[in-house]
């Protein structure tokens, strides 16, 4: 099951139900498509008619896609939350917060710059600050570099990251079982014997 940043990108009940969902479809596309006997099939000893399985296969195809897109869609919003969480993880494995703490740290120099006069801070006006101010200016200078180069990590990787789980989401975990699905409804309406039970 694959994960971004520690979590599944589908749920393992999803992976279960879209499993289900194929092993059905699979039958009911396979039965149809090749012309299967249906009439051969012994349930409990009991012949079944072809009706009764186009039916039940009709029933467990649409149960089990109403089945597995309730899952999805539960893991749909779980994956689009993640992206509003603002976090991402470093290449050392740490998680870093993207929220008002990642760039507070040059705040306190912002405000005390603004209130220096703007002709202060040419080369001659930094070499008159004192000590404090001119500290205060290399360590804004060098966080605003780090911030720089971690934004810009972060942003290369959520856009990796972002194409995989985009593509698992919406390729793998949609198109591909509702699409099989589809197809497995389609062959059952087009080719399936459907008769009125005889005692209703």
């Amino acid at each position: 099951m694959p994960k971004i940043s520690g979590r599944d990108v589908l749920s393992e009940t999803t992976e279960k139900a879209q499993a289900r969902l194929l092993l059905v479809a699979s039958v009911a596309i396979v039965s149809k498509a090749y012309q299967l006997p249906v009439q051969d099939i012994r349930l409990l000893g009991m012949e079944v008619s072809a009706a009764i399985f186009d039916v039940s296969m009709l029933l467990l195809v649409l149960w089990t896609s109403y089945s597995y897109l309730v899952k999805w869609s539960g893991d749909l919003m779980g994956f689009r939350l993640w992206y509003s969480e603002s976090s991402i993880w470093s290449e050392f494995g740490t998680n870093m917060k993207l929220d008002k703490t990642f760039i507070s740290g040059g705040v306190d120099a912002l405000k005390a710059f603004n209130e220096l006069d703007m002709s202060q801070l040419s080369d001659e006006g930094l070499r008159k600050l004192p000590e404090d101010k001119r500290k205060l200016y290399d360590e804004f200078k060098l966080n605003a570099e780090l911030y720089a180069v971690r934004l810009d990590y972060a942003g290369k990787k959520f856009k990796t990251v972002s194409a995989f789980g985009h593509f698992y989401v919406w390729v793998q975990g949609f198109i591909l079982p509702v699409g099989a699905a589809m197809v497995a409804v389609y062959l059952l309406l087009k080719y399936g014997s459907f008769a009125a039970p005889t005692k209703l």
